[in-house]
Order: C-alpha cells, then structure tokens, then sequence
C-alpha cells in the first residue's frame, strides 16, 4: 500500500504547487490592474509626463554645454596624440 501512496503523493503535489503558483499569478495580476488604476486616476499620469519632460529639456538642452565642451576636449586630445604618434614615426 505503501508503494501505491507515492504516485498519488507527487500527483498531489504537483496540483498543490500548481494551484498556489495560480493563486499568486491571479493576486499579481490583481495587484497590477489596481495600481494601473491608480497611476491613472490620481495624477499619476500628469507627473510622469512632468517627469518626462524635465528629463527630456535636462539631456537636450542643459546638457548641451557640458557634451560641447567634452566633445571639444577629446577632438583635440585625439588630434594631439594623432600629432605625436605622427611625428614619432618620422
């Protein structure tokens, strides 16, 4: 009898592991729809796009002088070493 009791035993695991992966699937799922609502309903939406946008000016246009300058430093380290390594091989 004992022999009989296991495969009924992993049968009866798999079905218990399968409904509580199930059961947390459907209360992610839950989860996610509530705070989707959420997100919308309270401005959520309105301060993300706030977000956004100051992201957006950030890296267009308050970044533009520091990438300038950076750009200029290494185009003329670049053209230095380019310089020397020229002159070297003379």
């Amino acid at each position: 009898m004992g022999a009989l009791l296991t495969p009924f035993q992993a049968l009866g695991q798999r079905v218990v592991g399968s409904v509580l992966d199930g059961s947390q699937l459907l209360r992610f799922s839950l989860g996610s729809v509530a705070a989707l609502a959420r997100f919308f309903s309270r401005n959520g939406f309105r301060a993300s796009a706030r977000v956004t946008m100051q992201q957006v000016y950030f890296t267009g246009l308050e970044a533009l002088p520091f990438l300038s300058l950076l750009s200029l430093w290494l185009h003329g380290a670049h053209t230095i070493t380019a310089a020397v390594a020229g002159r070297w091989r003379r």
